[in-house]
Protein backbone atom coordinates (compact mmCIF):
# COMPACT_ATOMS: atom_id res chain seq x y z
CA UNK A 1 0.00 0.00 0.00
CA UNK A 2 1.28 3.14 -0.78
CA UNK A 3 0.36 6.05 1.71
CA UNK A 4 0.09 10.16 0.93
CA UNK A 5 -1.02 13.11 2.74
CA UNK A 6 -1.01 15.25 6.24
CA UNK A 7 -4.51 16.13 6.49
CA UNK A 8 -6.28 13.87 3.86
CA UNK A 9 -4.37 10.67 4.11
CA UNK A 10 -4.43 8.78 0.90
CA UNK A 11 -3.51 5.28 0.96
CA UNK A 12 -3.78 3.70 -2.82
CA UNK A 13 -3.95 -0.60 -2.97
CA UNK A 14 -3.99 -3.04 -5.25
CA UNK A 15 -2.58 -4.76 -8.29
CA UNK A 16 -3.88 -3.66 -12.18
CA UNK A 17 -3.42 -7.32 -12.67
CA UNK A 18 -5.43 -8.40 -9.23
CA UNK A 19 -8.82 -8.65 -8.34
CA UNK A 20 -9.25 -4.79 -7.21
CA UNK A 21 -7.16 -1.78 -6.82
CA UNK A 22 -8.64 0.93 -4.68
CA UNK A 23 -8.37 3.85 -2.61
CA UNK A 24 -9.05 4.75 1.24
CA UNK A 25 -9.09 8.43 2.08
CA UNK A 26 -9.24 9.08 5.91
CA UNK A 27 -9.29 13.26 7.33
CA UNK A 28 -12.77 14.04 5.86
CA UNK A 29 -15.09 15.37 7.89
CA UNK A 30 -18.84 13.92 8.04
CA UNK A 31 -22.10 15.43 6.51
CA UNK A 32 -20.25 16.21 2.59
CA UNK A 33 -22.29 14.72 0.02
CA UNK A 34 -20.90 12.55 -2.05
CA UNK A 35 -21.35 8.90 -4.32
CA UNK A 36 -19.92 7.02 -6.79
CA UNK A 37 -20.49 9.20 -9.60
CA UNK A 38 -18.73 12.42 -8.14
CA UNK A 39 -15.54 9.74 -9.22
CA UNK A 40 -17.10 8.60 -12.69
CA UNK A 41 -15.97 11.77 -14.64
CA UNK A 42 -11.90 11.60 -13.04
CA UNK A 43 -12.15 7.37 -13.98
CA UNK A 44 -13.33 7.70 -17.57
CA UNK A 45 -10.32 9.87 -18.53
CA UNK A 46 -8.22 7.28 -17.65
CA UNK A 47 -10.99 4.44 -18.89
CA UNK A 48 -9.27 1.76 -21.44
CA UNK A 49 -9.57 2.10 -24.89
CA UNK A 50 -8.53 5.90 -24.67
CA UNK A 51 -4.63 7.12 -25.86
CA UNK A 52 -2.41 5.34 -24.19
CA UNK A 53 -3.96 3.45 -22.13
CA UNK A 54 -4.75 -0.65 -21.84
CA UNK A 55 -7.10 -2.40 -25.13
CA UNK A 56 -8.84 -3.74 -22.35
CA UNK A 57 -12.39 -3.25 -21.68
CA UNK A 58 -13.65 -2.56 -18.12
CA UNK A 59 -16.70 -1.00 -16.70
CA UNK A 60 -14.31 1.06 -13.89
CA UNK A 61 -17.11 1.55 -11.65
CA UNK A 62 -16.22 2.70 -8.36
CA UNK A 63 -17.97 0.71 -5.37
CA UNK A 64 -17.99 2.87 -2.37
CA UNK A 65 -16.64 -0.03 0.35
CA UNK A 66 -17.35 2.58 3.79
CA UNK A 67 -16.90 5.99 4.99
CA UNK A 68 -20.16 6.85 3.32
CA UNK A 69 -23.97 6.85 4.85
CA UNK A 70 -27.03 7.79 2.97
CA UNK A 71 -25.07 10.10 0.28
CA UNK A 72 -23.21 11.65 3.24
CA UNK A 73 -19.32 11.35 4.24
CA UNK A 74 -19.60 9.80 8.12
CA UNK A 75 -16.52 11.23 9.05
CA UNK A 76 -15.11 7.04 8.92
CA UNK A 77 -12.20 6.17 6.34
CA UNK A 78 -13.56 6.10 3.01
CA UNK A 79 -13.21 2.93 0.87
CA UNK A 80 -13.29 3.26 -2.80
CA UNK A 81 -13.13 -0.26 -4.63
CA UNK A 82 -12.92 -0.77 -8.39
CA UNK A 83 -12.70 -3.93 -9.53
CA UNK A 84 -10.70 -5.53 -12.73
CA UNK A 85 -13.22 -7.42 -14.59
CA UNK A 86 -10.99 -8.26 -17.69
CA UNK A 87 -7.53 -10.09 -16.27
CA UNK A 88 -5.52 -11.34 -18.23
CA UNK A 89 -2.54 -12.89 -16.77
CA UNK A 90 -0.95 -14.22 -19.93
CA UNK A 91 -0.28 -10.77 -21.01
CA UNK A 92 2.52 -10.68 -17.90
CA UNK A 93 3.67 -14.42 -18.47
CA UNK A 94 7.37 -12.97 -19.60
CA UNK A 95 9.09 -10.61 -17.58
CA UNK A 96 9.49 -7.08 -18.97
CA UNK A 97 9.42 -3.98 -17.00
CA UNK A 98 6.69 -2.27 -19.51
CA UNK A 99 7.10 1.82 -20.33
CA UNK A 100 4.75 3.63 -18.47
CA UNK A 101 4.36 1.24 -15.94
CA UNK A 102 5.90 0.46 -12.27
CA UNK A 103 7.12 -2.79 -12.69
CA UNK A 104 10.50 -1.35 -12.97
CA UNK A 105 10.29 0.51 -9.29
CA UNK A 106 8.11 -2.43 -7.86
CA UNK A 107 10.44 -5.23 -8.84
CA UNK A 108 13.25 -3.08 -6.67
CA UNK A 109 10.38 -1.90 -3.94
CA UNK A 110 9.27 -5.57 -3.31
CA UNK A 111 12.85 -7.86 -4.27
CA UNK A 112 11.07 -9.15 -7.15
CA UNK A 113 7.97 -10.92 -5.59
CA UNK A 114 5.59 -8.42 -7.61
CA UNK A 115 7.04 -10.76 -10.82
CA UNK A 116 7.00 -13.39 -9.35
CA UNK A 117 3.68 -13.11 -8.23
CA UNK A 118 2.73 -12.04 -12.26
CA UNK A 119 4.65 -15.16 -13.41
CA UNK A 120 2.54 -17.30 -11.57
CA UNK A 121 -0.57 -16.19 -12.21
CA UNK A 122 0.02 -16.62 -15.79
CA UNK A 123 1.42 -19.95 -15.06
CA UNK A 124 -1.47 -23.32 -15.57
CA UNK A 125 0.34 -24.30 -12.39
CA UNK A 126 -1.31 -20.84 -10.24
CA UNK A 127 -4.78 -22.08 -11.08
Amino acid sequence: MNSFGTNYRLNIWGESHGDSVGITIDGCTPGIAIDEQDFQNDINRRRSGSKGTTPRIEPDKPIILSGIYKGFTSGSPISIMIENTNIKSEDYSVPIFRPGHADFVADKKYNGFMMISLLLKSSDSYQ
